[in-house]
This record gives C-alpha cells, sequence and structure tokens, in this order.
C-alpha cells in the first residue's frame, strides 16, 4: 500500500515538472518567433491587405521628366562602326586615311550567343534595342535619308530635324553670346561664293568646352568655349567657327556618313550623326581640311600668323590641363571621366566629346605650319 502511494506521489510530482518544462520552452519558443518577427519586417501582403505605395524618387535622381535628360536618354547602342580614322571614306581614292596614322582593322562587332530555340543576330539585337527604345525609337529618328541624292532642301530639313533634338537634349546657355559667334562668322561667310544654305548659330550651357556643326548650316558653340575665347581678341573664336563653317561646306558629315562601312547599319541618320558622328569626330583629313579652310580665308583678310594659330595654342593649353593632350578621346573614356565627377558635376551628353575626338593640337599646329611654309621652287 505504501508502495503505490509512493509510485502515485513520484508520477504527479514528474507530470508537474514536465508540464513546467514545456510551458517554458514553449513561452521561448514563441518569444523568439516574435524577435524574428520583428527583423523580417512587416508580412507579404495577402489579397484583403494591398501593398504599401512605393516611395516616390528623390528629387536627385535624374529622370526625362524632371530635367531636360542627357545621360538619361543614352540609347541602349551596342559597339558601332569602326573608329574615324579608320573610316576609308568612298571618295574615289583607294584610302583616305592621314599617311603618318598606322592602319588599324575596322572593329568587328563582337559574337552573341543565340538564345534556345531563338537564333538571334548581332543586327537583330541592335534594332530590337531601337524598336524598344521610346525616344530613339521615333520616326523621325529612324529614318534613312538618301545621303546620294540630298538636294539643298533635303539638307535643310535634315539639319532642321537634327538642330531640334540637339537643343531638346542639350539646353541653350540664356547668356549673351551668340552675337559673338555670329560676328565671327562673318568674316567666312561673306568670302562664300555659292550661298545656297542659311547658317544659323547657338550657344549650348555646357562646362566642357566644345564646338561642332552638321549639315543644314547649324554651327553650336559651348559657353565654356566662349569663355575661354577673350572679347577683345576676336582670332581664337574666328578659327573655331571658320573651322566648323568649313566640315559643312565640305560636306564632311554627309560624305562621312555614305561610307561603306555605314551603310551595313540600320540604325537612322539622325541616329548616327548625334551619337556616333559628333561624339568621335571625324577622320584626321577632315579635321586638317577643316583647319586649313578657315586658316587661308583668314590670311585673305590679313589675318596675322599669330591670330591664325591662336586658338589651337589655347586648345593645346586646356587639352594638357584636362587630359587629352594626345587627343582622339574615345566616347566610354569620356562617359567614366564626366560620371566620376562628383554628383551633380557630372551630367553627360555624348556631343561633349567632340573636340577632344579631333586630333592633339599639336598635330593640328604641325599642318598649319606646313600650309604657312613658302613652297621651294
Amino acid at each position: 500500500m505504501v508502495r503505490s502511494l509512493v509510485l502515485i506521489a513520484v508520477g504527479c510530482a514528474y507530470l508537474i515538472v514536465a508540464s513546467w518544462i514545456v510551458d517554458n520552452e514553449g513561452r521561448s519558443y514563441r518569444d523568439s518567433l516574435r524577435q524574428a518577427r520583428l527583423a523580417a519586417g512587416p508580412p507579404p501582403p495577402t489579397v484583403d491587405q494591398p501593398p504599401a505605395p512605393i516611395p516616390a524618387l528623390s528629387p536627385s535622381i535624374e529622370s526625362p521628366a524632371a530635367e531636360k535628360p542627357r545621360e538619361a536618354i543614352n540609347p541602349p547602342l551596342v559597339e558601332h562602326p569602326p573608329e574615324p580614322s579608320q573610316v576609308a571614306v568612298n571618295t574615289g581614292k583607294e584610302s583616305d586615311r592621314n599617311p603618318k596614322e598606322p592602319a588599324v582593322p575596322a572593329k568587328s562587332l563582337p559574337p552573341i550567343e543565340p538564345r534556345p530555340s531563338t537564333p538571334v543576330t548581332a543586327e537583330a539585337e541592335r534594332v530590337a534595342a531601337w524598336k524598344n527604345d521610346p525616344f530613339w525609337s521615333r520616326p523621325e529618328l529612324t529614318r534613312n535619308w538618301p545621303l546620294d541624292q540630298m538636294t539643298p532642301q533635303a539638307e535643310q530639313e535634315l539639319g532642321q530635324q537634327l538642330n531640334r533634338l540637339i537643343l531638346e537634349l542639350n539646353p541653350e546657355d540664356p547668356r549673351p553670346g551668340r552675337e559673338r559667334v555670329q560676328e565671327a562668322a562673318r568674316l567666312f561667310l561673306d568670302q562664300l561664293k555659292n550661298r545656297d544654305r542659311e547658317y544659323h548659330f547657338y550657344v549650348l550651357n555646357s562646362d566642357v568646352a566644345n564646338a561642332f556643326s552638321h549639315p543644314g548650316g547649324y554651327v553650336y558653340v559651348t559657353r565654356k568655349l566662349l569663355e575661354m575665347c577673350p572679347e577683345d581678341e576676336p582670332a581664337p573664336l574666328e578659327f573655331i567657327v571658320g573651322h566648323e563653317i568649313a566640315h559643312v561646306e565640305l560636306r564632311h558629315a554627309l560624305t562621312f556618313l555614305s561610307a561603306r562601312e555605314f551603310r551595313k547599319y540600320s540604325e537612322g541618320t539622325l541616329q548616327k550623326l548625334y551619337l556616333f558622328v559628333i561624339p568621335n569626330g571625324f577622320p584626321s583629313k577632315y579635321e586638317y581640311d577643316a583647319d586649313a579652310w578657315a586658316y587661308n580665308r583668314m590670311k585673305r583678310k590679313l589675318r596675322s600668323e599669330h591670330d591664325c594659330r591662336q586658338f589651337l595654342r589655347m586648345l593645346k593649353r586646356y587639352a594638357r590641363d584636362n587630359g587629352f593632350e594626345n587627343g582622339r578621346v574615345k566616347l566610354a573614356d569620356f562617359r567614366a571621366e564626366r560620371l566620376a565627377l562628383p554628383k551633380g558635376e557630372g551630367i553627360f551628353s555624348p556631343i561633349d566629346n567632340h573636340l577632344r575626338s579631333h586630333p592633339a593640337a599639336f598635330d593640328r599646329l604641325d599642318h598649319l605650319k606646313q600650309i604657312a611654309a613658302p613652297v621651294r621652287p
């Protein structure tokens, strides 16, 4: 009897202790789950619980709706045609490459692995990229103009459309300055025998020294370059404006785009001009020819040798101070340089690279010296 009572007491004690242990373990487990839920954040939404609204973008983030887009509207363009100095322009000669420049084989597009059951080519990938971009797939940008049959009227229309694109992505400088550019251009416009095009001049609000032109008679100078040219010394601005007018008069852009290497690409004419030709510049021969064109017309107006070379000497110093003294800067390198600047200072536009893509200023000065040297009998 006593033994039975002892066994019953021990059993009850065991049940009490086991219940206490289970209760404590359960409480600890629930506490750990609660802490885990708090650390992981709110639970995912259910059908009856809509997701929380997405917070608005920070005002510091560039977006097309908030500000004139520059880098934001760069299209998904893959590696494109060869560098300008590698393109043999179809002008009837075997090659227009400068004899001092080594022959470099043209770059080819990297092979693209076909997707399973959907084989594609590099050309198809590029076309798809353009078609999927709402900005760059606009009809006026994808149109291919008949460059071999460009009448003055067609060139003017092409220039107007490209001008609208440039000003849409690159704002004008609101400060006075255009009158200086127009005055500098008068020296050259007065010497044109055939005035079949009207010239238009713009000052762009950019902190990168740059100047470029395009078909239709459109010439652009940036605020930074205008600041480099002293107001009381007109010769430097005259030379760079004359150089850009020369590109238009000599039809360099249209001839360049007519090269065999460009015809195989399906991008529109405006796309090629804005995203490849202007950012990467022309072959060296074209740049030297434009320098000679401006130089000869300045000499006709009795400008001194010092005046004719002054801009290139200024450019030589500017290039040295900004790390492109050897010229021919690639667009990818310029982009990396701009994006490495502190936030807000690295606004990037492809056309800002145009002047940097030229041959080195010291090479251009050497070519002017050759023009000035007297011809020996």
